[in-house]
């Protein structure tokens, strides 16, 4: 994927500073914006995918990273050691654009991932969540074992494949459970939030066309005639 974002042409520091869990975390914190300091991050992550966007996320974090103004070719499951600015944070969808600088892949160092960190399903959701653990230079006894913390959903294990589990979210139980992957001393966990489907909020057609900001965290139910729209509508 190619974005538009072009790097800076100056930074606040000529060093590379480590790219933190403690940093990556403090970003929803931060809410959405632009970076203006650059300060250039090293970190070691690997390649996935959230919808049709590549992600480099920090293992663990539950915070989408997403490659702005990368060219080249990322490949999903493997490792690599990334260099670049964080760019901004957006607070609706969970994303900082991270411009790249550069992306090497690692090959002499075993590690652990997960195609995500955190999840999140409805309450009795017919659809599984499809999980998975990439694992780079696998020792050659290496197996990896699974195993979940809460009741919220229920785990099924590939029989062929020990890097593939599929999540199925309970229809009474909602909450939090934690999936974890462990191979040797290496342990890698996911975060599976169910939660209750939100009850609809009631209102007209001419209400909701009134409003100038839309509460994303709300379902509505709308009842009415469309006729028209200005141009200051939310829905716009």
């Amino acid at each position: 994927v190619t974005h538009e974002i072009q790097k800076p042409t100056t930074a606040t520091t000529t060093t590379i500073a480590p790219l933190t869990s403690a940093i990556v975390d403090s970003l929803p914190e931060a809410g959405t914006g632009v970076n203006t300091t650059f300060t250039y991050y090293s970190y070691k992550a690997f390649a996935s995918q959230s919808g049709n966007f590549d992600i480099l996320n920090f293992i663990g974090s539950d915070v989408n990273i997403e490659p702005a103004g990368y060219t080249g070719k990322l490949e999903t499951g493997k490792y690599y050691d990334i260099k670049g600015y964080i760019f901004g944070y957006n607070s609706k969808y969970n994303y900082a654009d991270l411009i790249i600088d550069e992306a090497t892949e690692i090959t002499n160092e075993t590690a652990l991932g997960l195609s995500t960190y955190y999840q999140s399903a409805t309450l009795g959701a017919t659809s599984d969540i499809k999980l998975s653990a990439f694992v780079a230079n696998r020792p050659a006894d290496g197996k990896i074992t699974w195993s979940v913390e809460g009741t919220s959903v229920t785990m099924t294990k590939d029989e062929k494949d020990d890097t593939k589990v599929t999540l199925t979210p309970s229809a009474t139980v909602a909450g939090k459970s934690i999936v974890t992957a462990t191979l040797g001393d290496k342990t890698v966990s996911c975060t599976i939030n169910v939660k209750r489907p939100m009850t609809p909020v009631k209102t007209t057609v001419a209400d909701l066309l009134a409003l100038t900001e839309v509460d994303s965290s709300k379902v509505y139910e709308v009842s009415g005639v469309l006729e028209g729209k200005s141009d200051t509508d939310a829905f716009g």
